[in-house]
Order: structure tokens, then sequence, then C-alpha cells
């Protein structure tokens, strides 16, 4: 069955239900090439963004793990500004 002939078929089963018609064979196709090209390059531009680091470095890698992960120990105080290399305690 070619696509004209399946088109004809669609048609003719959508005013028997009184559905609306659906679109004719190629009202679309440039839209959907264009989306699909959009869609690879910000896939492409993602993974970029990550570097050159392992599988699932990348942008969307990072944010999952952020998400997904327990909270991490808070990293400890940096050295007192005079010199003693302990840190201040707040009282």
């Amino acid at each position: 069955m070619s696509v004209t002939q399946q088109y004809a078929l669609d048609l003719y089963r959508s005013t028997q239900h009184g559905t609306t018609p659906p679109p004719a064979p190629g009202t679309h196709d440039w839209r959907t090439v264009r989306e699909l090209r959009d869609a690879h390059l910000d896939s492409r531009r993602l993974r970029r963004r990550g570097g050159d680091g392992p599988k699932g470095a990348g942008l969307l890698g990072r944010l999952a793990r952020r998400v997904t992960r327990t909270p991490r120990a808070r990293r400890p105080e940096a050295a007192s500004p005079s010199g003693s290399g302990q840190a201040q305690c707040c009282a």
C-alpha cells in the first residue's frame, strides 16, 4: 500500500467516524527534520560541556548525580588568619 492509498483510507475512515482528517503526507516533514536536527545538536552541546571525562561526566550526568546522591560531609574550615593553624571556634 502506498502512502497516498493509506492517506485516502485514513481520510475515508475519519469522515465515517466524524473525526478530524489527518494531515496530508509531507505536510510536517521539514518541521520534523528541523526538530531532529535541533535535538541532535542540543545533545552534542550537553555532552561537550562535560569535558573529556568518563561516560556520564557531561552536564546531564553531573545533574543526575547531584540530584540522586546523599549529602557529603562539610569540608573542614580554613586555617585562621592569625596564623595559629587552628580553626577558630564560635563561642
